[in-house]
């Protein structure tokens, strides 16, 4: 299986590649107002008005740094039963890593409090985690996205 690799501060974890319809750079957006401080914006993508998550935001609390290698990743994302599109803005989003089922642990958090967090896996420079793109995003948050649907 192949996954996608990112870092949230010094951490890297990994997103299946076939969640990811499209790596963009970093493009302006346009912010969002009355949503959690993760919820960054919209960007126009194709014709497409996308959200955007800010991963590292999520994650850690920390803004992602605008660096040359932050990209916004487009992903599948399992909304009220329908197939939206959702972008996560990650830093260092440079490289491919190829693993297989039998490469990783059961995740060993309390998945009830952090339901994003899957399977870890270790290759030559430590632990990568993977990221369950539909247990990211909260409730609160799913209801604002209902927009999408109308």
């Amino acid at each position: 299986m192949l996954f996608l690799q990112f870092y949230v501060g010094r951490e890297r974890y990994i997103i299946n590649a076939r969640q990811i319809l499209s790596v963009v750079p970093l493009l302006k957006m346009h912010k969002m107002v009355g949503v959690p401080d993760y919820m960054v914006g919209f960007i126009n993508y194709q014709g497409q008005t996308l959200p955007v998550v800010d991963l590292s935001k999520l994650l850690s609390g920390k803004k992602s740094k605008s660096r040359l290698s932050t990209r916004i990743v487009l992903v599948d994302y399992l909304h009220a039963d329908k197939h939206e599109t959702l972008g996560f803005v990650v830093e260092n989003a440079t490289e491919v890593v190829k693993l297989a089922e039998e490469d990783f642990s059961p995740n060993i958090i309390d998945s009830e409090s952090m339901p994003y967090l899957g399977a870890i896996a270790n290759d030559a420079a430590g632990m990568l985690q993977k990221i369950d793109i539909n247990g990211l995003i909260d409730v609160k948050v799913r209801d604002y996205l209902d927009w999408q649907a109308a």
